[in-house]
């Protein structure tokens, strides 16, 4: 018998320190997509800040079509961890130009409660395009 309740104590004393009676619960991540459409200005898009949140941006796409004269224009993710990333973005004369990133492992804001933003200079005239951004904020 004593050896039973020494068996039963040893037991509850392991999963005791395996799972803390004060755990909190499993925090679930919410998807948050973010678009918008443009024509000859500059445009962004953006994950918002969240108080109590942080977001994380895995990947956006660049769309646009019918400028007039092609430009090249650098397209820039600010708010993020490692401060900002730079992507060169062509704006074809004719045709459609895509740009698409799909970030291997998603990238963490630099801090909570800080928006992600992807921001993409003006085309010139005659430029319709689109900024798609999706991530998810924990």
């Amino acid at each position: 018998m004593v050896g039973q309740m020494k068996y039963k104590l040893s037991v509850l004393a392991l999963l005791a320190g395996i799972i803390p009676a004060s755990a909190a619960p499993p925090v679930t991540p919410i998807n948050v997509t973010a678009s918008v459409t443009a024509t000859t200005g500059s445009f962004n898009a953006s994950i918002p800040a969240v108080s109590g949140s942080t977001n994380y941006i895995c990947g956006f796409v660049i769309t646009s079509g019918g400028t007039t004269a092609a430009a090249v224009v650098n397209a820039t993710v600010t708010g993020t961890v490692s401060g900002t990333l730079n992507y060169s973005y062509v704006f074809p004369s004719s045709g459609q130009g895509v740009l698409g990133v799909a970030f291997p492992q998603c990238i963490i804001a630099s801090a909570s409660n800080t928006a992600i933003t992807v921001t993409v200079p003006a085309g010139g005239a005659g430029t319709t395009a689109a900024l798609s951004v999706w991530g998810y904020q924990l």
